[in-house]
């Protein structure tokens, strides 16, 4: 065990020296290297910092930015679809008055039909009427009339179902 503590002083003075000659060739030409080197690395870990911070500040700018967009874009399509809808119920209320309009048309152009065939008809009724009216009063009265009086006779009976009425 003692050879393993046991000190020389001829070793340990020359160990001295050469460790303070290398400390000394070390600071003259090494230390400004090294120290250069250290801090160019400080700068660049530093630098690299720095503009990792402003990228996650222009990321989370971004992120703001697009969920801004997001919601505007949600809110454009609730108004385009909302507008839709109000555009599809005015369409539709506009294609029903339509259909009204079109269908209260067709009913009175029926109506008018109908009452021009009523009079054709009531008309032709009453010239009818009027015939046999002739013929029975012809029969009846077995006289036989010349046609102007027949033509009279006409029309007095005529006159008399107009003002009946039909």
């Amino acid at each position: 065990m003692d050879s393993l503590v046991r000190l020389e002083p001829g070793l340990l003075i020359w160990t001295l020296i050469t460790f303070l000659t290398l400390l000394f060739v070390m600071r003259k030409f090494v230390w400004g290297k090294i120290v250069d080197a250290i801090e160019r690395r400080e700068k660049t870990i530093r630098d690299a910092i720095e503009g990792a911070k402003k990228e996650r500040e222009e990321a989370q700018r971004m992120l703001e930015e697009h969920r801004r967009m997001i919601e505007q874009a949600r809110r454009d399509t609730a108004r385009m679809i909302e507008q839709g809808r109000k555009d599809g119920e005015a369409a539709r209320a506009e294609m029903i008055e339509k259909a009204r309009q079109e269908a209260s048309g067709v009913v009175e152009q029926g109506r008018r039909q109908i009452e021009r065939e009523a009079r054709t008809a009531a008309q032709a009724l009453r010239a009818e009427a009027a015939n046999l009216a002739v013929l029975a009063a012809g029969r009846i009265v077995e006289v036989s009339l010349d046609e102007a009086a027949q033509k009279r006779i006409v029309e007095e009976c005529l006159q008399e179902i107009v003002e009946a009425g039909p």
